[in-house]
Order: structure tokens, then C-alpha cells, then sequence
């Protein structure tokens, strides 16, 4: 790029956000140059390549602002555009065939789904995809500014290791799908991604946690009682046999046993929590049984299946939720496994998601969370299986913690008085 255009860089749409480089500010540029409809006050978050499933797939560029879903395809002069309003989304989706994998969004008017080939990363586009939209439906009060929306689903270029290409609009889909991590999403040393979400103190190798929120007194129920030896620093799950692949690990402002309680206490709150995480995931009928002895439940759901290799269009998944430890106000460790049983291989094999979480302080807990799957055949397509399960194991779980982190903003607003 020449002088002139490098000062020229981030007039668009400047002050909303301040981007860590001027690869960012050249995106955003480029998004209103390409789509003059979309506000210059709409501010590039997130870029990846893909296809825009039409009569044919026509490949091109979404470019995600805090407001908006924006397509651009330039193929030999052959343009395509779609602009969607977040607030008009009533779904986002993932579904997967063991030749692509896509990203279906949902309007009350139509269907547009873009498409992502065998190799390229899509839990990414749709970790993000999704964060945007959730923050758009949120109230005004409640969403994230532009700013803290984009640092909660970018790498900063420090840590940053994809090479970015300056190439401009066409050639460079691959640069930007892969400079761009899960919604909120940084490396994390142990595997998996670690998520510093709103409200949220990331630790991790190499970056400092955000200064701690002053917090009003807590409501009695989850105060430690006076017989609780407080620990003198964090607490660990002490878990030894952790499920293959390690997913998140996030710090959340709650205590531990209100985030327990809010998703598998069984009560009115963990109920209202449930129909939001099933509602966005277009799965309906969930029914649970009571704990029994405290340490294990049933549960039933019915899911979509986006599979085109499967004749069905839903199912029903029977899962087990299961307490492995409970220290309360401490420890609390769940494992939830599940199966289809009525779909090819559902007898071979069982999900598994199992969710650490533990005392950092009275009013913080950490949450981490394990996938992986058990084997009880092993069936000729295990490689496809397995592949399939992760992804939506990984996708689970970012649902799950961002739900979990938005009830807690929710809940320290209307309980504590804080934001």
C-alpha cells in the first residue's frame, strides 16, 4: 500500500474501535468501500472466507460488524452481496457432512446458509457469528460497545501467529479465516482456547488477568458460611483423568455454587437457563429426571440433525448428567455423556463434556471444560464420528459458557447492583 492509502487507513467507522493493527483498519475500510449500505458507524469484528450457498456456492468474504452479517463476492466481475440485520436472526446454526461443514443463519424471512470445505476451521466463524448476535439481541444496556465486542472475539497481534496477507479483497480469504480466533478466544498453553469473556478475567500463559471487580456484599445463600475454611488461593478440581481434549478455561464472576446451582441445580433458574441454551441450539422437549442421591440425572432432548448422510431430521439424544465430585461452595465437577441411539453408530459411542468448577476467590470460580468421547465399538467411519462429535462437543461448550457468563452479568446486575 502507498502513503497516502496507509493515511488513509480506518477513517471509516475510526474512534469506535481502536484496532491492534493496520491489517484491521484495512478490513473495515474495505467493508465500506464494498457494501456502501451498511453505516460507516457498523465496525468490522470479524472476517473469514467461505461460501454463500445460492443456486451454486459462490465463494467469497463475510465481514461480521456489531450490528450486521455482511457477504461480498467479486468472482470475475461477478458480484454478489447479502447484507442481514443481527436483530432480524432468530438462529445460527452448524451443520456438517463429511464433505463441508456450514453455518446456517435463520431470519424470519429466509435462509442463508455459508459454507465452509473439508479443512477450513468453521467453529470459529461460528463462535463469533454467534457472539455478535447474541450481543445484538441484547439490551442496551447489557451489550458489549464495539470496542469490547471486538477484543472479546479477536486475538490482539501480539498473540496472533497466522501470517496476514495484504493483498486485498480477493486472495486473501485464507489469511483472514485463519488470523481470526474462537468468539473471545486465546491460546491456551494446555490445549483448547481460553475464553476472557465480559466480566471475565482471562488467565493464561503470558497475559495479566483484568483488575478485580468491587463487588457488593453477595445474597446469603451464596456466602461461605462461617465453618468453611476459606482457602488461601485457588482451588483446584484435582481431577486426574480428564477427557482427551481441554475446551475452556474461563474465570467467571460468580461463585462457584451459583454457577452450579444456575445449570444443574434443578430449580426454576437452572430450568429458565436450559429453554435458552436449547432454544438457541433449535432443540425442543427437554425432560429431566430429579437427582438421585444427589450425584446422578437423567435427561432427554430432541436435537436437529444436519447430517445429509441421515435420512432423519431429529432425534432423541438421552444423556446422563453425573456428579463426580461436590465440595460445596469449593468443588463441583460434572460429567454429562449422551447418546442417539437412534441413529447409525449411536450405540458405538457416547459424547462426553466434563465441566470443573472451582473456588478462585468468594466471589469468582474458574470453569473448565473436557471433551471427549468413549468407544464402545469400533466401527469402520470411527475417524468421520469422532471428527463430527468433537465439533459439536466444542460448539456445546462455547454455548454453554457464554449463556453461563450472560446469566451471571444478568445476575450481578439484579442481585449485587453491579454491572
Amino acid at each position: 500500500a502507498s502513503e497516502d492509502e496507509e493515511e488513509d487507513v480506518g477513517e471509516v467507522g475510526e474512534g469506535a474501535i481502536k484496532y491492534p493493527d493496520a491489517w484491521w483498519f484495512r478490513r473495515n475500510d474495505e467493508l465500506h468501500r464494498f457494501l456502501k449500505s451498511v453505516p460507516v458507524t457498523d465496525c468490522v469484528i470479524d472476517v473469514f472466507a467461505c461460501a454463500l450457498q445460492k443456486d451454486i456456492a459462490v465463494r467469497g468474504k463475510v465481514y461480521v460488524t456489531q450490528n450486521r452479517i455482511c457477504f461480498y463476492s467479486n468472482l470475475l466481475g461477478f458480484i454478489n452481496v447479502l447484507v442481514v440485520d443481527l436483530k432480524e436472526v432468530t438462529a445460527v446454526n452448524r451443520k456438517q457432512t463429511p464433505f463441508y461443514s456450514s453455518i446456517v443463519v435463520d431470519t424470519k424471512d429466509a435462509s442463508h446458509t455459508f459454507k465452509f470445505w473439508r479443512g477450513q476451521d468453521d467453529l470459529k466463524p461460528f463462535t463469533s457469528l454467534k457472539a455478535a448476535w447474541i450481543n445484538a439481541t441484547e439490551d442496551a444496556e447489557k451489550g458489549l460497545s464495539p470496542q469490547e465486542l471486538f477484543d472479546s472475539v479477536s486475538r490482539t497481534k501480539s498473540e496472533d501467529k497466522a501470517v496476514k496477507s495484504d493483498g486485498g479483497a480477493e486472495g486473501e480469504e485464507d489469511s483472514a479465516a485463519s488470523a481470526v480466533a474462537p468468539a473471545g478466544a486465546a491460546p491456551s498453553s494446555s490445549g483448547g482456547y481460553e475464553f476472557p469473556f465480559p466480566h471475565t478475567k482471562a488467565l493464561h500463559s503470558g497475559q495479566k488477568a483484568y483488575p478485580p471487580t468491587q463487588y457488593s456484599d453477595l445474597p446469603a445463600e451464596f456466602e461461605p458460611p462461617p465453618t468453611l475454611s476459606i482457602p488461601v488461593g485457588e482451588v483446584t478440581c484435582g481431577c486426574t483423568d480428564h477427557p482427551e481434549k481441554k475446551e475452556l478455561d474461563v474465570i467467571i464472576n460468580a461463585p462457584a455454587k451459583f454457577v452450579a446451582e444456575l445449570v444443574w441445580g434443578g430449580g426454576e433458574a437452572s430450568s429458565g437457563f436450559w429453554e435458552k441454551f436449547h432454544g438457541k441450539r433449535g432443540e425442543t422437549g427437554r425432560q429431566q429426571g430429579q437427582w438421585v442421591d444427589g450425584v446422578q440425572r437423567e435427561v432427554k432432548v430432541v436435537v436437529p440433525i444436519n447430517n445429509s448422510m441421515v435420512k432423519a431430521k431429529e432425534a432423541e439424544l438421552l444423556g446422563t448428567d453425573h456428579y463426580l465430585k461436590r465440595t460445596e461452595f469449593l468443588t463441583y465437577i460434572i460429567e454429562s455423556r449422551t447418546q442417539t441411539p437412534s441413529l447409525p453408530y449411536g450405540d458405538a459411542f457416547s459424547p462426553m463434556s466434563r465441566y470443573c468448577i472451582t473456588w478462585v476467590s468468594k466471589t469468582t470460580c474458574r470453569v473448565v471444560v473436557h471433551t471427549g468421547i468413549k468407544w464402545f465399538k469400533n466401527p469402520m467411519v470411527k475417524g468421520i464420528i469422532k471428527n463430527t462429535a468433537m465439533k459439536e462437543l466444542a460448539a456445546g461448550a462455547a454455548d454453554m459458557v457464554a449463556l453461563i457468563q450472560q446469566e451471571v452479568n444478568e445476575w450481578n446486575v439484579q442481585t449485587r447492583g453491579v454491572s
